[in-house]
């Protein structure tokens, strides 16, 4: 990835921005979340997140990356979408409300950190979108900023 392939992403970001500076772009690099910081110095809007990485960890990282940089990627992801096929109620909401608890509800477009595959069930899919709208506007209504979310949310730790 390093070699070969975050060169090139870097390159696509850098060529659409010139040709389309207002235009979002956006970026996943699958099994490879290390990336992200690099990614967000080339250019890239938002950062996709695969659900296996650690949430706290790639904010920090992003964070970090954006100071140097002074810009910030928004992150989309990093549900784990097999809580859709089988996760109860309890599960899809402490799921969600830990990933706008980590992340922080701004900056973020709560979705999947992988691709459906066709088995989900609609209503757990409903169940995690209000899920996450609840969290975020929760978080949002009390003014917590994404550094303070983890002291100041109730719910699901």
């Amino acid at each position: 990835m390093l070699k070969i392939a975050l060169p090139e992403m870097s390159r696509i970001a850098i060529e659409l921005k010139k040709l389309y500076p207002n235009v979002p772009v956006m970026g996943f690099a699958r099994g490879a979340g290390y990336a992200n910081p690099t990614l967000q110095r080339a250019g890239y809007d938002v950062v996709t997140v695969d659900a296996n990485i650690d949430r706290v960890e790639m904010r920090q990282a992003l964070d970090e990356s954006g100071w140097v940089t002074g810009r910030r990627a928004t992150i989309q992801g990093n549900f784990d979408p097999n809580l859709l096929i089988d996760g109860d109620k309890e599960a899809i909401e402490e799921e969600a409300h830990n990933m706008v608890n980590d992340f922080g509800p701004r900056g973020l477009i709560g979705n999947l950190g992988g691709g459906l595959m066709g088995k989900e069930d609609p209503e757990r899919v409903a169940l995690f979108v209000q899920a996450v709208r609840n969290a975020s506007m929760k978080a949002i209504k009390l003014g917590a900023g994404d550094k303070e979310l983890t002291r100041t949310l109730g719910g699901p730790q």
